[in-house]
């Protein structure tokens, strides 16, 4: 008798869980998402935004070569070469093309020499990359000047390579 107790309960609890199964709700088959044909106006949006996006990166470009652009001096002097020239005149093209950019001009000088005459150096190296930029067009408002003298280096060293190099202007996005 106890065994039919069991089987009846056994049957019971299977019968139930049959009906739970059978009775719960069916997913509805996934839906394909249709495609709009693309339209010739469509083509047109994507065209404006790759020559949009084209453009963007193009000026960035040509900020970082702004940025990158350095101006080198002989040894104790603030007079610009034809090099330096020639650099200066992409700066300013920079500058007319974005009417809205203040820079800094950094100047900078190698390790010889005091600490005072250094930071004058640079500072008439500044003022001689701003003259030039101001007599191209670039209004001097838009021209910020600054010296660090020997404090800031490019290349550390005592050395001709190293004293080349840190006799510099460089430029700063204000």
């Amino acid at each position: 008798m106890k065994r039919c107790i069991k089987l009846g309960l056994l049957f019971a609890v299977m019968m139930c869980l049959a009906l739970t199964v059978a009775c719960t709700k069916k997913q509805p088959a996934p839906v394909e998402p249709t495609v709009a044909p693309v339209t010739a106006q469509d083509d047109t949006i994507s065209e404006q935004e790759l020559e949009r996006q084209r453009q963007a990166q193009r000026a960035e470009a040509a900020k970082a070569e702004f940025l990158n652009a350095k101006v080198y001096f002989a040894f104790d002097d603030a007079s610009l070469s034809e090099q330096a020239r020639e650099t200066l005149n992409a700066q300013a093209n920079w500058l007319q093309e974005n009417s809205g950019a203040t820079v800094v001009i950094e100047g900078h000088a190698d390790s010889r020499g005091t600490d005072e005459y250094n930071l004058a150096l640079g500072s008439r190296r500044a003022e001689s990359v701003k003259n030039f930029l101001n007599n191209l067009g670039i209004d001097s408002s838009r021209l910020i000047t600054i010296s660090y003298g020997e404090e800031r280096p490019a290349v550390p060293g005592e050395n001709d390579d190293a004293w080349t190099q840190n006799r510099r202007v460089e430029f700063r996005i204000q």
